[in-house]
């Protein structure tokens, strides 16, 4: 898997001539995934950093303005905003079991032009994502008021709340692995 992953950030993802490309973004990101596997929380929060660099540098933030991407197969749907939105969820995932700044405070993700169009479970990670982003700027702020104060904590708990209740009872039940063939019953 080493050599895999040295090959391909050796012929994609520090290959200048695919700077720029959603090839090379999604190098990037699948080296996101082996480095989180590893077990490599502040290597894969570094790999993810650069992920989202070279998405803004694409403009891939930016909903308002749709630059062309360059890609290797034509046929193939590019998603911009979608990608965006895991890049940040990543981060935001990573800086918080690692206790690291968050990359960028973007919070479209979950704007109700993006809600309706993704599934129960996506509308769910979009609403975490964003309310994820208040822990850094409580922890992080200058001011020991707001640092200290229980209602923003309190206020904080209630928008987690507020979208878990939000999702069906059966999504938090345990699935059965038997009953998708996991598991054989003998």
């Amino acid at each position: 898997m080493r050599r895999f992953t040295n090959s391909v950030g050796n012929l994609a993802i520090n290959n200048d001539e695919f700077l720029g490309s959603v090839v090379r973004l999604e190098c990037i990101m699948l080296d996101v995934m082996y480095q989180a596997y590893g077990g490599n929380l502040r290597r894969d929060w570094f790999v993810c950093r650069r992920a989202m660099v070279h998405a803004q540098m694409m403009h891939t933030h930016r909903s308002d303005i749709q630059c062309p991407l360059r890609v290797v197969d034509l046929s193939e749907p590019i998603y911009p905003n979608f990608i965006w939105y895991r890049i940040v969820y990543t981060d935001h995932q990573l800086r918080l079991m690692a206790g690291l700044p968050q990359g960028s405070p973007h919070v479209s993700m979950a704007s109700e032009a993006a809600l309706p169009s993704d599934t129960p479970s996506g509308r769910f990670k979009r609403k975490q994502t964003v309310i994820a982003s208040c822990i850094p700027e409580r922890k992080e702020s200058s001011h020991p008021a707001i640092i200290d104060d229980f209602a923003v904590l309190q206020d904080i708990d209630a928008k987690l709340q507020k979208a878990a209740n939000e999702m069906p009872s059966k999504w938090w039940l345990v699935p059965s692995l038997a009953s998708v063939g996991y598991i054989r019953r003998r």
